[in-house]
């Protein structure tokens, strides 16, 4: 149903910058390599500004009751992030779904190593080669998507997460319990 995605609180400040990055930046230069591209802004609370993005190519969704609908829906996932730090959960949603992602440095740093996992870019038109290349070759896509879902699925589980936590307090239980006189 679409070929691009970006999804958030539309009312965050570095998704609104987002979604304004990628409608009036990035989507003009794919659309003139793909004219019929279409997009999805998917997220609660969109501002005005965000609203005023949607057009014939481009839906502005709002609040949706499954995201997963949205992912499953699209062909490749864009997390143009220019502001905010952090992990990008989005991403992550994004790559355990096995949708190939491109992204911005700023947005992938957090994730740590994540070579042959996503298209990481910086500038608008380096972004929209990014995602024509995806669209034009969705084999190398699906081969993205699979590697993300794979790297999703080995560093970011919860039983993997939860026990680095458990080892991160037993130590510092550990440390903080010894007698420094």
């Amino acid at each position: 149903r679409w070929d691009v995605l970006f999804v958030g609180n539309m009312a965050y400040p570095p998704n609104v910058r987002a979604a304004q990055t990628l409608v009036q930046d990035i989507l003009p230069r794919i659309k003139s390599r793909r004219p019929g591209v279409r997009v999805l802004i998917a997220g609660a609370n969109p501002t005005a500004a965000v609203r005023r993005l949607a057009s014939g190519a481009v839906e502005v969704s709002g609040w949706v009751d499954d995201v997963v609908d949205c992912y499953s829906g699209s062909r490749v996932f864009v997390a143009p992030m220019e502001l905010g730090t952090g992990m990008q959960n989005k991403l992550l949603q994004a790559m355990a779904m096995g949708l190939p992602c491109v992204t911005t440095p700023l947005a992938a740093e957090a994730l740590g190593p994540c070579d042959g996992v996503m298209r990481v870019a910086s500038g608008p038109e380096d972004l929209a080669q990014c995602v024509v290349d995806l669209l034009e070759r969705p084999e190398v896509g699906q081969q993205l998507g699979r590697k993300g879902r794979k790297m999703v699925e080995s560093r970011f589980r919860w039983e993997s997460t939860a026990q680095a936590l458990e080892g991160a307090l037993q130590q510092a239980v550990a440390t903080g319990s010894r007698d420094d006189d």
